[in-house]
């Protein structure tokens, strides 16, 4: 609301947001413990046009855990591809980017095989600034 009324822009020289590609994600979870909740959904969409909903399936735990980390390194396989200039989701750094590190943990997913940052030489985390 601010920016609009105030004729300011966020990102300086960039006039027409639209040219920036963003992708938002959301997580659905069965709970607030990473530890022991799993990521029962991903949903995924883009600005220009791409949606997709991730969704954890099994009859049994270990049929769910196996697809819940499918879906993960699926995720992280459509940010590479679709290479967004912007990755948002409604509290992503408290939320969202730690409970995916830590199930990637949970599920022994080596996340460094997955995630790339901008700095080669530190050892990626869900919270560092992601690089495609």
């Amino acid at each position: 609301q601010f920016l609009i009324q105030s004729g300011k822009r966020l990102f300086k020289g960039i006039d027409d947001y639209n040219e920036l590609h963003r992708l938002q994600f959301d997580l659905e979870t069965a709970g607030l413990d990473a530890s022991r909740h799993e990521i029962f959904q991903i949903g995924i969409k883009d600005n220009r046009g791409y949606e997709m909903i991730l969704e954890t399936k099994g009859d049994n735990p270990k049929d769910r855990r196996e697809s819940e980390k499918e879906n993960i390194i699926k995720f992280f396989k459509i940010i590479h591809r679709l290479k967004p200039d912007l990755i948002t989701a409604y509290n992503s750094e408290n939320f969202d980017w730690p409970f995916i590190e830590r199930r990637c943990e949970r599920l022994s997913i080596d996340f460094g095989a997955i995630v790339k940052t901008l700095n080669p030489k530190q050892k990626p985390t869900a919270c560092s600034r992601l690089l495609f």
